[in-house]
């Protein structure tokens, strides 16, 4: 847990949108799901965290979100509960679209899962899944690995030379 914090430090941090965790939930996922304590290390000391900085991984395979250069953003941490920046909501959500044996743990742009992989002969291994397509993409072969791939994404220089200059009336 150690490298983990010392790479999110590295990368500006992250703000909790809130503190409250729900522990019950917390329990019967772990016994149910099985995620491993490196995922449920990582959600207690960062779930709903949002990063400070814009945060960019490198992807094993293309995904649907990434250039030529298999970058895909991430979000936030999801945290223990049963909203929408949660673990336990966006589990029902893939298994009501029979994508089960993913533990949802953060969230990508634009609005899609990245999980580990539960069940043999993929456990451990990270997945990005498109809500979109309903389909999983393999971006890392451990969190390890996945986390390591983490770098803060370059700002984008944005040409504004042939915008439009507006102008108001005092009326207006």
């Amino acid at each position: 847990m150690e490298s983990i914090k010392k790479k999110i430090e590295e990368l500006g941090g992250v703000d909790l949108l809130k503190e409250k965790k729900n522990i019950r939930e917390r329990d019967q996922l772990i016994l149910k799901e099985n995620p491993g304590t490196a995922i449920v290390d990582l959600i207690d000391e960062y779930g709903l965290g949002m990063f400070n900085e814009t945060i960019e991984y490198v992807s094993i395979e293309t995904i649907p979100v990434a250039g030529s250069d298999y970058k895909g953003g991430i979000e936030m941490i999801y945290g223990w509960g049963n909203s929408v920046h949660d673990v336990q909501w966006n589990l029902e959500q893939l298994q009501e679209n029979d994508l089960t044996g993913y533990f949802p743990f953060a969230a990508g742009y634009p609005g899609d899962c990245i999980c580990i992989s539960t069940l043999e002969p993929t456990k451990g291994k990270i997945f990005y899944l498109s809500h979109d397509e309903g389909t999983c993409y393999l971006v890392a072969n451990s969190l390890e690995d996945f986390i390591g791939s983490w770098e803060i994404a370059p700002e984008e220089d944005v040409d504004i030379s042939g915008l439009i200059d507006f102008h108001f009336d005092d009326d207006f």
